[in-house]
């Protein structure tokens, strides 16, 4: 049966939470509660952890959703389409959330983090999203939004949804991106070059047509106070 996620938010089950250090919460319709190791995640439900604090939570089909500390996600869509294909869709509202998307052999999920300006849509991947509200770059002086996506294995498509008119990009292991305020995405930059890099990516780039070949793709950094993530 197929669900719509506005009308059975607290009725879908989307995952559970595999791991919890620090302070996190969990917000479901009007209550809010400390998140822990073993608890059930449904649809509509919204998570924040707090400074030096992180967690880990792990959908019905073995993705993995691994929140920073200082960052906030809702769980907006998690369901299986008309095709049988399964359809995800995570909020990141602020903060830095890295993805593991699990692919089997009927291929990969329809997943997607959605951030206030872009959409990050992956084909079987492993790729951060971050976006961090009120940033200052000195291209960019009259743009406080920024969405950044690196990605470390497999292809992500990423849009603006303020601009829907704009041409996505592509984004392929070991290279970068970001979406300022309303503009188009930048062309994808080798990570670990003075132009890429997430969270700190200027706008300066090599060219869709220029860009030197991929790098191996960069080591994960460190999630805040341990807590079991998968490396």
């Amino acid at each position: 049966m197929l669900f719509c996620a506005s009308q059975a938010f607290a009725q879908v089950a989307a995952g559970t939470a595999t791991a919890v250090s620090g302070q996190v919460q969990l917000q479901r319709s009007a209550a809010t509660t400390a998140l822990t190791t073993g608890t059930a995640i449904m649809v509509g439900d919204r998570i924040t952890t707090g400074a030096a604090s992180s967690a880990t939570i792990t959908l019905t089909d073995q993705s993995q959703l691994e929140i920073h500390d200082s960052s906030t996600i809702t769980i907006d869509q998690h369901l299986v389409g008309p095709s049988g294909r399964l359809n995800t869709r995570v909020g990141l509202v602020s903060g830095l959330l890295r993805s593991f998307v699990h692919v089997t052999s009927s291929g990969a999920p329809n997943f997607q983090v959605n951030t206030p300006n872009a959409i990050a849509a992956a084909r079987g991947t492993t790729y951060d999203t971050a976006f961090h509200p009120g940033q200052k770059r000195s291209q960019y002086p009259n743009c406080g939004d920024f969405t950044d996506v690196s990605v470390s294995d497999g292809v992500v498509e990423v849009r603006s949804t303020r601009n829907p008119g704009a041409s996505p990009v592509e984004i392929k292991a070991g290279y970068t991106t970001s979406v300022p305020c309303a503009l188009p995405p930048l062309a994808p930059a080798a990570s670990g070059t003075t132009s890429g890099g997430l969270g700190g990516f200027t706008g300066v780039n090599p060219g869709m047509g220029a860009a030197p070949p991929p790098p191996p793709p960069p080591p994960l950094p460190p999630i805040p106070s341990g807590g079991g993530f998968p490396g």
